[in-house]
């Protein structure tokens, strides 16, 4: 069940429906805009954009350091209640500038971000404000290959266990999972798990780290293999996350969803329902234009033709993804990569492979 709303946090929601990438310079010209509580909505709402249109995201979120200056420090409702508070709220609105220009892959930007947030930390901001700074800061490091990512994540959880901060723990949790793995030091399956665990349904930005931690979870069993009871755990989760999402449009993050039940199914050996939810999320990836995602959903779904008997279709597929990353114009590095599948006739093993180098591609972006 969501928290009961105050009637400012309504205002901001409905003011919150009006903004989009496009129109986002508008919420520096008008003071209904400026209050806490919009502020706050529209920091995560960048977050949320960022998983789908990173450069739409950045275009957001250049606008909310300047829009948390503007909020004044008063008693009035929409106001800050101190300048302790202002200063950290100052600081995230950095900070999330910082990782939508990382998503976006403009990285000197970012860097730019998080230095810029060293003033604010120096006058004094909230344990939580400085925790989600080194997360933040942690993934930047982590895209750059820099092994000292691990230790910013493990200095952000620790703050945030101090400040009870528990959606930021179970982001950070995840964001260690994934450096674990990337830099080979663990599998990260046990954070991700608490990941999952720790994050709160009943919340937006919870969502999105439990459908991460999904995401996560399902892609590490190329390497290793989660229990059984893990994979069961996550599919319930899943289904509540499906839920959640049954009536918002078409968008990248809902066909991760299908995609991500397609590959549990899969290796819970429920090779049917398997093959349709891997199909219906290729669909909606072709449809969006997606081709790396579009890429790897095919690689499982061949798979999973495979796994139900079907060697021929499997084939089929192959040339048929060829076509539609052609017509999408994909980067030649996914049309090498996939060159192998349409070339040879004895692909089961080799498709598991091929999925490899296209993750390792991403990986070393």
């Amino acid at each position: 069940m969501r928290e009961k709303l105050s009637e400012e946090q309504k205002k901001a929601r409905d003011r919150m429906r009006l903004v989009t990438p496009e129109t986002s310079y508008k919420v520096l010209g008008h003071p209904r805009y400026w209050t806490v509580e919009f502020l706050r909505l529209y920091l995560d709402h960048c977050d949320a954009v960022a998983l789908d249109d990173p450069d739409a995201a950045c275009t957001m979120a250049e606008q909310a350091p300047m829009l948390a200056q503007r909020i004044r420090v008063g008693e009035r409702s929409g106001e800050f209640p101190n300048e302790a508070q202002k200063r950290s709220l100052r600081l995230l609105a950095l900070a999330v500038h910082g990782s939508c220009c990382r998503a976006s892959e403009r990285l000197r930007q970012a860097q730019e971000c998080f230095d810029a947030c060293e003033a604010f930390l120096a006058e004094g901001v909230t344990l939580e404000a400085a925790a989600e700074l080194k997360r933040r800061q942690a993934g930047l490091l982590g895209m750059r290959g820099d092994t000292r990512a691990l230790r910013l994540v493990d200095e952000a959880l620790e703050i945030f266990a101090r400040a009870s901060g528990l959606e930021g723990e179970a982001e950070a949790l995840l964001l260690r999972a994934a450096l674990e793995h990337r830099f080979q030091r663990a599998t990260g399956l046990a954070d991700a798990s608490r990941a999952m665990r720790a994050a709160r349904l009943t919340t937006d930005r919870g969502q999105r780290t439990v459908e991460a931690a999904l995401h996560f979870l399902t892609f590490t069993l190329l390497d290793e293999r989660p229990t059984i009871v893990e994979q069961q755990q996550a599919y319930r989760i899943l289904q509540a996350v499906k839920k959640r999402l049954a009536h918002r449009p078409k968008s990248l993050r809902k066909m991760k969803v299908f995609w991500i039940e397609g590959l549990l199914l899969s290796s819970l050996g429920i090779t049917r329902h398997a093959v349709r939810r891997l199909a219906k999320a290729r669909d909606g990836l072709l449809s969006l234009g997606h081709a790396f995602e579009l890429a790897l959903v095919s690689l499982d779904l061949a798979c999973a033709h495979l796994e139900d008997g079907e060697p021929e279709r499997a084939r089929r597929l192959a040339a048929a993804t060829r076509s539609d990353l052609e017509e999408l114009d994909a980067e030649p590095e996914i049309l090498q990569s996939l060159e192998t599948w349409n070339r040879t006739s004895s692909i089961g093993r080799r498709l598991r492979v091929i999925k490899k180098s296209l993750l390792r591609q991403m990986r070393h972006a």
